[in-house]
């Protein structure tokens, strides 16, 4: 087997790997961008016209607009688009961790309050007065008996 040298080989493994990567068809964001470099004070709709027409997908441009606006490459008055600068960059998607929710606070359950102590007065002030002849019949019964 022959020993090929390093260009070859590094030009070998560079063809094989052009053939894995991924080759955009297209770039909606850099025509969104084109579009209002070189239509300025255009609209929304007219942008969707034209990216329909060249068989891009209108919501992506419109995401990729509004990107473009929070990321003041394009400013918007009026409902009216201009671009800020004259040179396409990409966007530079910034992603918000999630929130972390709150725990939930634990509810705590009110201990029962516990009863109060049975002395006469507190018994004769919150009973009834049918209740009260009751108690004295039983009362009486046990202590005669006694």
């Amino acid at each position: 087997m022959p020993i090929k040298d390093f260009s070859e080989l590094f030009n070998e493994w560079k063809k094989q790997q052009e053939k894995k990567m991924f080759k955009p068809t297209n770039n909606v964001t850099k025509e969104t961008f084109n579009y209002v470099v070189s239509h300025p004070g255009c609209r929304s709709h007219d942008l969707v016209t034209y990216i329909t027409s060249i068989g891009l997908n209108p919501s992506s441009a419109t995401a990729i607009l509004t990107a473009c606006v929070k990321e003041k490459k394009i400013k918007r008055e009026n409902g009216k688009y201009f671009a800020l600068q004259n040179v396409y960059t990409p966007l530079k998607f910034k992603y918000k961790k999630a929130e972390q929710k709150p725990e939930p606070e634990v509810v705590k359950v009110p201990e029962p309050a516990k009863p109060p102590r049975l002395s006469a007065e507190y018994i004769v002030s919150h009973i009834p007065v049918n209740e009260a002849k009751a108690l004295y019949i039983e009362l009486k019964e046990i202590f005669e008996n006694v």
